[in-house]
């Protein structure tokens, strides 16, 4: 089932999509007037399941963007928290890493979080940070 956030956003591009041909006079009227939608359900995200983590992990272990995976992983950072992240970010003496810039919707633009709680540092897991110490060269 998808989620209503989904739906939503699929009958608007379909809705300008049909009234972009009615307007070039390929079609007549616009089918998507008044489309009303299937039953969705809000908040349909979910935790990975252990089997979805263990491979995930493995993946990770040999994918060369895996301490990236493994940064969402254990340390709940989205892709756009990620990207922009640099050694200096990251404080492997006392394990956390440091959230203080995130990519811009849409583009490569680097700009601040969302929010003012999208700044944060966020503790790594030691299995993690073992991960990080080893792979540090500078």
């Amino acid at each position: 089932m998808r989620s209503s956030s989904f739906l939503s956003k699929i009958r608007q591009v379909m809705f300008r999509m049909f009234k972009y041909a009615k307007r070039e006079g390929v079609i007549a009227t616009n089918p998507a007037d008044n489309l009303d939608l299937p039953t969705s359900e809000d908040g349909t995200r979910r935790s990975v399941t252990p089997a979805e983590r263990k491979a995930i992990l493995s993946l990770a272990d040999r994918h060369r963007s895996g301490l990236y995976i493994k940064m969402m992983l254990y340390c709940g950072l989205r892709r756009a928290e990620c990207i922009p992240l640099q050694w200096a970010d990251i404080d492997l003496e006392h394990g956390f890493v440091t959230v203080s810039k995130a990519l811009k919707k849409g583009s490569e633009q680097v700009g601040a979080p969302k929010s003012k709680a999208g700044t944060r540092k966020v503790p790594i897991p030691e299995t993690f940070l073992k991960d990080l110490r080893a792979a540090y060269t500078g």
